[in-house]
């Protein structure tokens, strides 16, 4: 185990973002778009890791590959569909 985690961080370490206090603080935003918007499309609950990961992207201004990509574009995620490629 110790030497996988060695490789993935080697190959990865930079890569990862995380869920932080900045992510965090977007939370609440994307919780009222959704309220304000139902037809927007509704990613997994308050605690879903899709939820967090829309954060994370908004945060860092990055994309998220997901087949799912309605929800995440509604609340202004850039996103990469690999299966529209």
């Amino acid at each position: 185990m110790t030497a996988l985690r060695g490789v993935l961080d080697s190959m990865f370490s930079r890569r990862i973002l995380a869920f932080d206090h900045e992510a965090a603080k977007a939370l609440p935003l994307l919780l009222e778009f959704w309220e304000m918007n139902p037809g927007a499309g509704v990613l997994t609950g308050p605690h879903g890791p899709e939820l967090q990961i829309a954060a994370i992207a908004l945060v860092h201004d990055c994309y998220v590959a997901t087949e799912h990509a309605e929800p995440f574009r509604a609340a202004g995620v850039k996103v990469i569909n690999p299966w529209d490629l």
